[in-house]
């Protein structure tokens, strides 16, 4: 009897922990997605677009369902189409949302690029600022 009882508190406790889990990763996805939604829209800042945010909420996770179709490497041209579509539908020139969409993407794959080559070189850094034991 003890046995069964505590594999029913081990399992209790298990259903828990995913609940938790789950929601848990469900909130820090939710606010990685708001925080690309605010990405975007920062970018269109800087281009001197007048939309609002609440038009970038309402647009860009329809733009990325429609770049997750496999037509294209990375959704390259998938991505600025639907910027475009989203931009002429809010009445703005389609060419602003090519212009808003790839210069997110370039910010993003430079900012990638220096990751990716410090982490290239992250032995010779790694023996100057770091002392091994």
């Amino acid at each position: 009897k003890n046995i069964i009882e505590f594999a029913g508190e081990v399992n209790h406790s298990f259903s828990l922990f995913r609940a938790i889990s789950l929601l848990v990763g469900f909130i820090l996805s939710l606010a990685y997605q708001v925080s690309l939604i605010l990405y975007f829209y920062l970018v269109g800042q800087a281009l001197h677009i007048d939309l609002s945010v609440w038009n970038y909420l309402a647009f860009l996770p329809i733009v990325w369902i429609v770049g997750l179709l496999p037509i294209t490497i990375n959704a390259i041209g998938v991505r600025e189409a639907g910027f475009s579509w989203m931009f002429s539908a809010l009445g703005e020139d389609p060419s602003l949302g090519f212009s808003n969409s790839i210069l997110g993407f370039l910010l993003a794959v430079i900012a990638s690029l220096c990751g990716g080559i410090l982490f290239v070189w992250k032995g010779r850094f790694k023996s100057r600022f770091y002392k091994e034991e």
